[in-house]
């Protein structure tokens, strides 16, 4: 369902005038990391949803629902997705805009991570590198802890 917001935000990274600056893995675990953050914040609802699929077989799952077994939650997926693809069923429209506001907002922290690493180059090569110039990021971390201003948050990189 989400995966056309994910690929906005992909397509962003690879078309910004620094993405030769990073590798392909990093631009891979970055896509991974979105679809993460996609599950976090979809999670509770799909639950709701697969809850609600279920009652009908299992009524104490609205309370309960770890009690959903695996054959009921497969079942559910399922037919909730049969559901949003039909158009019967969707992702409540405020959900939807904090999802697409919050990967928006992760990218463009990233793309201007990206632009002051390489309008700072030198600086950052000087400091921590002895003057040697590096050519690629190779492995980007995004931080679990908070965002703040605008989905900013610690990166960790290795260079």
């Amino acid at each position: 369902m989400f995966e056309a917001y994910i690929q906005e935000q992909t397509d962003r990274i690879k078309g910004y005038p620094y993405a030769n600056t990073i590798s392909h893995e990093v631009q891979e675990k970055f896509a991974a990391n979105l679809k993460t953050l996609t599950a976090l914040i979809t999670g509770s609802t799909l639950n709701k949803f697969i809850a609600d699929e279920v009652f009908g077989e299992n009524p104490y799952a609205a309370i309960l629902p770890d009690i959903i077994t695996d054959g009921q939650r497969k079942k559910a997926e399922e037919a909730i997705w049969h559901k949003i693809q039909t158009g019967t069923l969707s992702f409540p429209e405020p959900l939807v805009n904090i999802l697409t506001l919050q990967l928006k907002n992760v990218t463009d922290a990233f793309l201007e991570l990206l632009c002051r690493m390489e309008e700072h180059k030198a600086e950052i090569c000087s400091a921590l590198f002895d003057g040697k110039t590096y050519t690629k990021i190779k492995d980007i971390e995004l931080s679990a802890g908070d965002t703040h201003n605008h989905g900013r948050s610690v990166f960790f990189m290795s260079l």
